[in-house]
């Protein structure tokens, strides 16, 4: 019979959880180019301090699922044809600081010339939309550029009816829809 100590079972708890709870580093792809598959879990991951995220579909935080970006990290939507969203059905928190900021757009060579003279938001992916599922959204330092696309009939967010019942409505940057239990706090971002 083999005999359990304290410590082991703490061991095997730590690496329990780190398998449940991923932390990714670097440079991290969402999704592929050209090949949408409605979207992507990124629940009970952390994009960690630095990161550069580059997004090619949909992202959703699933129900009891939790999304945390650290500080620094540099959210690059790489598809303005899709007009991607996340939708957020259980946490998102977005830890950035004032020295280091979270920035969420699109790539830069994706960036038309004319957009800061002709039309500063010019919608070039959708948004962040939290169903009423969603119990805690937290953005601090966070700037969150091109956002505000028209939605389509293959959105997630018309889809689930979470926005819109029909598209063709552009988009806030960020849609909170858990009014009566939810915690929300955004505060020092750009928008």
């Amino acid at each position: 019979m083999r005999t359990f100590t304290k410590k082991m079972i703490l061991s095997s708890a730590a690496a329990l959880l780190l398998s449940m709870f991923s932390a990714m580093a670097g440079n991290i792809t969402i999704g592929t180019k050209g090949n949408s598959v409605g979207a992507v879990d990124v629940g009970n991951q952390t994009w960690t301090t630095g990161s550069t995220v580059t997004v090619y579909d949909h992202m959703i935080i699933p129900v009891g699922k939790t999304l945390t970006i650290q500080e620094g990290v540099n959210v690059q939507i790489a598809d303005t044809t899709l007009k991607v969203e996340m939708i957020v059905l259980g946490n998102l928190y977005c830890k950035g600081t004032a020295a280091n900021p979270i920035n969420i757009g699109i790539l830069p060579s994706l960036v038309p010339a004319t957009v800061s003279t002709t039309k500063p938001f010019p919608g070039l992916w959708g948004s962040i939309i939290c169903d009423t599922t969603c119990t805690e959204f937290l953005m601090l330092h966070t700037n969150i550029k091109y956002y505000g696309a028209a939605t389509t009939n293959n959105s997630p967010s018309v889809q689930l009816q979470l926005y819109k019942n029909a598209a063709g409505e552009t988009e806030p940057y960020i849609n909170f829809r858990n009014h009566n239990t939810g915690k929300l706090v955004i505060e020092y971002c750009e928008f």
